[in-house]
C-alpha cells in the first residue's frame, strides 16, 4: 500500500524543481522548525531551554533524513505545541478541532498518524485522573475534554480521506504486527547502545529519567504516562525514537528549566541561537560540496551507467535490497526497494532469503525469470553467483557487481 503518496508526490516535486540536493535541506528546516514552535511554546529559562533543545536535536539526528516518516515527527510536534497552549490555557480547547484537517492531511502523508490519537488518549487520561485525584493546573477541564472526544471521534473518519479507505484504518497495525518486518529492517529493531551514534540519545533518555528522579515539581500524570510510553516506545524500536525525543522535550525543559528568566540567560540563549544558525548554514554548505561524492560512495553509480550503457536497464534485475531507490531514480525497475509496505512480507522475506542464501534462496531468481544482478561485494549471493556456471560476472567496480544469466534457468 503507498499509504505515503502525498509525501512521495511533496519529495518528487522538490527533488524535480530544486535538484536532489534540496530534499534534505527542506525536511531539515522542517524539523528545525518543529524544535523552534517546542522552544517558543513551552516557558522556562532560555540558556537551559536551548541546550535542552540542542541536545534533544543530537540525540534524534541519527533517525532524522529526507523520509516520508519525518512528516509524522514534524505534525506530531505540532499537535505537542497545541496540546501545550491548551494545557496551559492560554488557547481555547476550540482548537482541538484542528485535529479533524490535520489527520486528513496526515494520513495521506504518512501511517504514523495513530501517533496523535495515542498522544491525546494518554493526555485525556492523565487528565482524568488528575481532576479526580490530584491537583495539576495543566489537566484538562471537562470542557477540553468533550472538545478532545469529539475531535477525536471525527478526525478518525477524516482518516478515510485517503485512497486507501478504510483499509488504512488497520494498516499500521498490521506493519507493527509483522514479524519479518522487525525482524530484517534495522530501524525497527531495538537500538544497539554499543554504537556511538545513539550515545547522544543515551544521554538525553538518562537525563530525563533523572530529572523525574530528582527534580520538583514532579511531572504530573499525563506528562508520566507520556515520557514513560514514548521511552519504551524508543526502546523497542531505533524508529520511535524522534517521537519520545518530540513528546518528551516538553516535559525535560519543565523539570530542568523553570520558568525564570535572567539578561545574562536570554543573552546566552541568543548566542547558542545565532551559533545554531551558523552550523546549519555551514551543514547546508556541506550538503551542497559533498552530495555528489556522497551519492558515488554509497550507491552503484557507475554500476547503473554500465547497465544503461549494456542495454542491461530493461533486463529483469534482482538488486541489492538499499539499491531500489536509486534505480528508481534512474529509470530502472527495482526488484525491490526501501518501501517495503509496497511489496508485503512475504515477498520481503523471499528477497532476504535469496540475498542471504538461505533454504531455497534460488526459488525466487527463478519464479521471476531474473535475467540480471546487480549486488554489493559483500552480499552472500554475490559469492554463490561468482562460483556458478550459469552466471557471468560482466562488470565490477570498488563498491557494485553486475551478473548476468547465460542459459535459462531449471524450472
Amino acid at each position: 500500500m503507498a499509504h505515503e503518496w502525498l509525501a512521495d508526490v511533496f519529495m518528487f516535486r522538490i527533488q524535480d524543481s530544486l535538484g536532489l540536493v534540496a530534499l534534505p535541506i527542506v525536511y531539515g528546516l522542517l524539523v528545525a522548525a518543529a524544535w523552534v514552535a517546542i522552544f517558543v511554546t513551552v516557558p522556562g529559562e532560555p540558556f537551559r531551554k536551548l541546550v535542552l533543545v540542542g541536545l534533544a536535536g543530537v540525540a534524534i539526528a541519527p533517525v532524522v533524513a529526507a523520509r516520508p516518516q519525518m512528516n509524522t515527527l514534524v505534525l506530531l510536534a505540532l499537535l505537542v505545541v497545541l496540546t501545550e497552549r491548551i494545557r496551559t490555557r492560554r488557547t481555547s480547547p476550540v482548537w482541538f478541532w484542528l485535529l479533524v484537517p490535520m489527520m486528513a492531511l496526515w494520513a495521506n502523508l504518512h501511517a504514523g498518524f495513530y501517533t496523535a490519537f495515542a498522544y491525546l488518549g494518554v493526555v485525556a487520561i492523565g487528565s482524568v485522573v488528575e481532576l479526580r485525584f490530584g491537583s495539576s493546573e495543566r489537566a484538562l477541564d471537562r470542557t477540553a475534554l468533550l472538545h478532545l472526544a469529539g475531535a477525536m471521534a471525527v478526525a478518525f473518519f477524516a482518516i478515510l480521506l485517503t485512497p486507501h479507505g478504510t483499509t488504512l484504518w488497520t494498516y499500521p497495525f498490521a506493519t507493527l504486527g509483522d514479524p519479518v518486518t522487525q525482524r530484517s529492517l534495522v530501524e525497527w529493531r531495538s537500538p544497539n547502545f554499543g554504537n556511538r551514534f545513539l550515545w547522544p540519545y543515551l544521554l538525553y533518555v538518562v537525563v530525563g529519567l533523572i530529572g523525574i528522579g530528582i527534580r520538583r515539581p514532579r511531572p504530573d500524570t499525563a506528562d508520566l504516562l507520556l515520557y514513560a510510553g514514548t521511552l519504551a516506545a524508543s526502546l523497542f524500536s531505533v524508529r520511535h525514537i524522534a517521537l519520545h525525543g518530540v513528546v518528551s522535550l516538553p516535559i525535560l525543559i519543565r523539570l530542568w528549566a523553570p520558568a525564570r528568566e535572567t539578561r545574562l540567560s536570554s543573552v546566552f540563549a541568543a548566542g547558542l541561537v545565532v551559533l545554531s544558525l551558523a552550523g546549519y548554514g555551514l551543514q547546508v554548505q556541506r550538503i551542497v560540496t559533498t552530495n555528489e561524492s556522497a551519492v558515488e560512495g554509497r550507491f552503484p553509480v557507475a554500476g547503473v551507467d554500465y547497465l544503461k550503457e549494456a542495454g542491461l536497464d530493461q533486463s529483469r534485475i534482482y538488486n541489492d535490497f538499499p539499491w531500489g531507490g536509486y534505480l528508481l531514480w534512474n529509470g530502472i525497475t527495482p526488484f525491490i526497494d526501501g518501501r517495503t509496505d509496497m511489496y508485503g512480507p512475504e515477498f520481503l522475506d523471499d528477497t532476504l532469503t535469496t540475498l542471504f542464501l538461505r533454504e531455497g534462496w534460488e526459488e525466487q531468481l527463478v519464479r521471476y525469470d531474473i535475467e540480471t544482478a546487480l549486488l554489493t561485494h559483500t552480499a552472500p549471493l554475490t559469492q554463490m553467483l561468482e562460483i556458478r556456471s550459469d552466471w557471468d560476472e560482466v562488470y565490477r567496480d570498488d563498491l557494485a557487481v553486475v551478473f548476468v544469466r547465460n542459459r535459462p534457468p531449471n524450472p
